[in-house]
């Protein structure tokens, strides 16, 4: 939270839930939520889906992100639907390519890659006001992450998304 305040930002997502099971449990949830509301922020609780199956505890929440990616497109709606039941706002993230077969209001796509994808890509976007991604997990060297991360924060308009829980696992900060 204290990165994204100091750059600006109003809004933090956060992978909560991955391989069937919570990252965090629902009072450590609240209290982000609770804290990033004190700050200005928007807290979103982004959840990894996997399978149809996968339960979590979306109640009392206004917005949640799924990533459904590995789920085929019928069953991606399937899910959807059952979770817009209940919030307000569901987002829905997929990679770049994949098509979503329904209608949300919040489509984040995913345009992670590596150098040297990661320059020869950036050619080609028109920023101010898109998002650019940062993948922790392509990159080999803390220079190679930091050029990525301020090539984002300066061209993208302040927009930006992290794979934060790769990055804690990279070693780069």
């Amino acid at each position: 939270m204290n990165f994204t305040l100091r750059h600006g930002f109003n809004t933090l997502m956060v992978v909560i839930f991955d391989f069937g099971e919570a990252r965090f449990n629902r009072t450590t949830i609240d209290y982000f939520i609770s804290y990033a509301r004190s700050k200005g922020l928007t807290f979103v609780p982004s959840y990894y889906i996997r399978s149809t199956s996968d339960q979590m505890d979306v109640s009392g929440l206004t917005w949640v992100n799924l990533d459904m990616e590995r789920l085929n497109s019928y069953d991606q709606r399937v899910f959807y639907d059952r979770i817009a039941q209940i919030v307000p706002l569901v987002s829905v993230t997929s990679p770049y390519g994949q098509p979503v077969g329904f209608h949300t209001p919040m489509h984040i796509i995913e345009t992670y890659s590596g150098s040297p994808q990661f320059w020869l890509s950036q050619l080609g976007y028109y920023h101010p006001g898109t998002i650019c991604s940062v993948a922790a997990w392509l990159l080999s060297s803390q220079q190679g992450y930091d050029a990525e991360k301020d090539y984002c924060l300066k061209y993208s308009d302040g927009v930006m998304v992290f794979d934060y829980y790769n990055l804690l696992n990279s070693g780069f900060s």
